[in-house]
């Protein structure tokens, strides 16, 4: 099995979104309430995504802090080259409930990577997950906005080598 792509999502209908676009993109993907072991994707051949439907748009940072790292450390363990933090679609966030930044900071820690993408889900969307982000972290994690046409699916993606 090699997968191309692991993510969790901050919502279940967010969840399922991404699911439903990577499908339809000719990816094929499941989705889980909590991180598959290697045993259970195993009985799955040809499976390229994988993807974990959480509920941390409602979290506090201290209940991310908690939840988080171990889900992340165990879709990074799958060994997808990219693992992608999926945020709702209005990309409501907020320091004190459903911190983008602080779930990126916490990927970036627990997956040990060097690098880290935030995309806007559409164009006209007023919030940053940037601005979320220490100024210390962001330059450590060498993290950039990027900009490409108006996408539905907004990303942290744990980049590996």
């Amino acid at each position: 099995m090699s997968l191309r792509l692991a993510f969790y999502g901050d919502d279940l209908t967010g969840s399922t979104d991404a699911m439903e676009s990577l499908e339809l993109a000719g990816v094929k993907t499941l989705l889980f309430l909590h991180p598959p072991s290697p045993e259970v994707l195993a009985r799955h051949p040809g499976l390229q995504a994988v993807g974990v439907a959480g509920g941390s748009r409602t979290m506090s940072p201290e209940q991310m802090e908690l939840h988080l790292p171990p889900v992340f450390r165990s879709l990074a363990a799958l060994g997808a080259p990219l693992l992608h933090y999926k945020v709702c679609s209005t990309f409501d966030s907020s320091p004190r409930v459903g911190s983008i930044g602080k779930a990126i900071e916490i990927g970036l820690q627990a997956t040990g990577s060097p690098a880290a993408a935030a995309t806007r889900t559409r164009s006209g969307s007023g919030s940053s997950a940037m601005k979320e982000i220490p100024s210390a972290s962001r330059n450590r994690a060498r993290c950039w906005p990027v900009r490409p046409k108006p996408q539905r699916m907004a990303c942290f993606s744990a980049v590996s080598d």
